[in-house]
């Protein structure tokens, strides 16, 4: 068991609630089909993947190519799947013993570790070594009772998109550093732009557009922001409906209510074409947003502060191998090159945050680091912002994560346009998540 200390909060682990069979992945008809018998062929291993971090899918193609072509022992194949349905494919094949080695999460999967479906980063081959570089932020996101079950491909967290030039137009030097100014910010360029004829929402609640899943970030964003904490009671019992959740949802409501943002548009897309002048949401729509026409100056912030914290929602793309797996060396071995630091370095370049702690690379790795940073303001706003994840709503966010993303897609965009009061929206989210956690006996 690697020594490094696990995530505060943990829940030790359940009976197995899926079906581990043996995996799809094949060796050679002579030998083991190990890495190490050298009178084997190659080891072939599945690998299913979303395109992660800014990438194509023809981009994550191109590394598994990269992988096969640097070395004889193994052979990756790669099944590409999209977000909207890779999550259910994987659950599903993995629960029925046919699932790959090696598969993407975001984030791991709480009921895949307390079942056991998920193999252990020792059980990979990877040594202490080898785990202690990566920021402790790999603890909350993915270990669970002693060890850790995945290494992430990059870290992504929620920001402040802002249009500098809007905002400089409508009196502000700069972007907004607390709720009182956000809304005081967004509110001026929304009614001024208006009474002008040259209509600009000020700040669009993203979610309420055309990527209605991105209400999870920002419902969470307001509610750590206020305070809030998934789940109480050793992680047993959900808690939107709180304080913290009143006022955090009071909040988001009080800008349709008061004309600030108007649900529809979409806040990408209106800030592209210049009609959105703020939104928040995690790096991911960098690389869009520089390729496109926006000729403003923009930019991206850390999140104003709220009443009790100034954090966001922060998670990661994560590469797990499937216990059942009879290739688990091979697959650690593919995991290795996948997610080593000079492959997050490459990462950084469309979207992701270096995954590793600078002081624990190699001097080269650092230097290319720092200069993408420095070179890259955006990448400093994102960095101060990661330093503040909460790492308890990490760990907590990953316990009844589809019930609870469904029910807030739900609620709190019923409760945001007046369709639903705040108390109710609350409470159902919470009876969701209660049954969830209930059926899944964490």
């Amino acid at each position: 068991m690697f020594q490094r200390k696990a995530a505060g909060g943990l829940a030790a682990a359940a009976a197995v609630t899926l079906i581990l069979a043996g995996c799809s992945s094949t060796g050679s008809d002579t030998g083991d089909g190990g890495p190490e018998d050298q009178n084997a062929g190659p080891v072939t291993i599945e690998f299913w993947s979303m395109p992660f971090g800014g990438h194509t899918e023809e981009d994550v193609a191109a590394y598994v190519d990269e992988f096969n072509a640097s070395q004889d022992d193994i052979v990756v194949e790669l099944t590409g799947l999209q977000w909207a349905d890779g999550r259910d494919k994987i659950i599903q094949a993995v629960g029925a013993g046919t699932g790959p080695d090696v598969f993407i999460m975001a984030p791991v999967n709480q009921d895949f570790l307390t079942s056991g479906s998920l193999a252990s980063l020792a059980d990979l081959g990877y040594t202490q070594d080898e785990v202690e570089p990566f920021l402790d932020i790999i603890e909350a996101a993915a270990g669970y009772d002693g060890e850790i079950y995945g290494v992430p491909i990059g870290y992504y967290t929620n920001v402040l998109y802002y249009n500098a030039t809007l905002l400089e137009q409508y009196g502000f030097d700069g972007p907004p550093e607390t709720w009182e100014e956000l809304k005081e910010t967004a509110a001026t360029i929304t009614t001024e732009s208006a009474a002008a004829g040259d209509p600009v929402m000020g700040f669009q609640i993203k979610g309420m557009d055309d990527h209605l899943n991105a209400i999870n970030h920002t419902w969470a964003n307001f509610f750590y922001q206020a305070g809030g904490e998934q789940l109480i009671d050793d992680l047993t019992k959900a808690n939107a409906d709180s304080q913290s959740g009143r006022e955090a949802l009071e909040y988001l409501r009080s800008f349709v209510e008061e004309g600030i943002s108007t649900p529809g548009p979409s806040a990408k897309g209106g800030f592209i074409d210049g009609t959105v002048a703020m939104f928040t949401f995690q790096q991911l729509h960098l690389p869009e947003i520089e390729a496109s026409t926006l000729a403003d100056e923009w930019g991206l912030a850390p999140m104003p502060e709220g009443p009790d914290t100034a954090s966001s929602y922060t998670d990661g793309e994560f590469l797990v191998a499937n216990a059942a797996s009879e290739e688990l060396e091979a697959a650690g071995t593919f995991m290795k090159w996948m997610t080593s630091p000079e492959q997050g370095l490459r990462y950084m370049e469309k979207a992701p945050l270096f995954a590793y702690d600078l002081d624990e690379v190699s001097d080269e790795v650092r230097g290319q680091v720092e200069a993408l940073i420095e070179a890259d303001p955006n990448r400093g706003a994102l960095l101060e912002q990661l330093q503040r994840a909460s790492l308890s709503n990490i760990v907590a966010e990953r316990h009844a994560q589809a019930a609870r993303w469904e029910a807030q897609k739900q609620y709190i965009v019923a409760a945001i346009n007046g369709d639903m009061s705040i108390d109710d929206a609350l409470a159902a989210i919470d009876a969701a998540v209660d049954e969830a956690l209930e059926v899944a006996s964490y």
